[in-house]
């Protein structure tokens, strides 16, 4: 397993059955359905109860909600802000794969309004560095001089030829 991996389980189903299935750190999908049935009496309870069982056990909640309209918008993400939703999408796009709706392939008409509403701005939006290769094999020990039982950062940069692979090594000899 990798340390940097989260997985994502896709139950789509709300109930607490789901919640023992996953573990602490891991995404849950409890919900991906209709928006006509996002909280309505069927499942707002539940919604509720599977999110704070979800919550005590160290394990993120996701909602899909399809076929949301752009006036429903708002409506839904209140809903999800109720039940403590801690990743959510919605759609204009229907769930009827059979009628070739396909649901999840492509980004709603409102997408530009739902980063916005949770956050995303171009204009924060920070571009990354871009990596720079080393052409000569360089090292850096700081601090320079290691005290009997003391620690010191070793950085070293290498071109790409001289890389071996992710689980590489570093040996110092007396």
């Amino acid at each position: 397993q990798s340390p940097t991996a989260t997985i994502a389980w896709n139950a789509a189903v709300v109930d607490n059955c789901s919640v023992a299935g996953a573990s602490a750190g891991e995404i849950l999908v409890l919900y991906e359905h209709e928006e006509a049935k996002y909280g309505n009496s069927e499942f707002h309870d539940k919604l509720i109860s599977t999110a704070r069982s979800a919550r005590l056990s160290g394990i993120e909640t996701w909602h899909l909600v399809h076929t949301v309209s752009a006036d429903r918008l708002q409506a839904v993400i209140e809903k999800a802000r109720l039940y403590h939703v801690d990743w959510f999408y919605a759609t204009n796009i229907g769930g009827n794969w059979q009628a070739g709706e396909n649901t999840w392939g492509k980004p709603p008409l409102y997408w530009d309004q739902l980063k916005m509403e949770f956050g995303w701005s171009p204009i924060t939006r920070v571009k990354p560095t871009p990596v720079v290769v080393p052409t000569n094999l360089t090292a850096m020990v700081d601090p320079s001089e290691i005290p009997t039982g003391g620690s010191a950062i070793l950085t070293l940069n290498r071109p790409m030829a001289q890389c071996c692979s992710r689980w590489d090594w570093v040996g110092t000899y007396k």
